[in-house]
């Protein structure tokens, strides 16, 4: 919904958005009343704000970082290792070295 992420953001942006409608109609029927509305405005604008900024404390975060770590621990694990990979001089392929013939141009490298 615009863009927010946080339903927090949007209640508070809805409220100041209700408390300025509330505002108009009553700040003719007493000053007081308008600016009272007019205080709602500015504190849940406000609130919503500070509900849009990032919680350092926010689990939902640390799972993304721990997920992105595991990305990269498939990928490594997913290259060969040095000892393990031979270099085909005729494609530029690394492949496993438990293979006869190079995966890529199907050339041996041993000949």
């Amino acid at each position: 919904m615009f863009g927010l992420k946080s339903p927090a953001a949007v209640t508070f942006f809805g409220i100041a958005i209700a408390s300025l409608v509330l505002a108009g109609l009553f700040a003719r029927l007493s000053p007081l009343i308008g600016l009272l509305f007019s205080c709602g405005v500015i504190y849940f604008a406000a609130a919503g704000v500070f509900a849009l900024r990032r919680d350092p404390y926010d689990l939902r975060q640390l799972r993304d970082v721990h997920e992105e770590e595991e990305v990269r621990k498939a990928r490594m694990e997913e290259t060969p290792s040095e000892g393990d990979s031979v270099y085909c001089p005729y494609c530029s392929t690394v492949y496993a070295s438990d293979l006869p013939t190079c995966p890529q141009c199907g050339r041996s490298v041993n000949t």
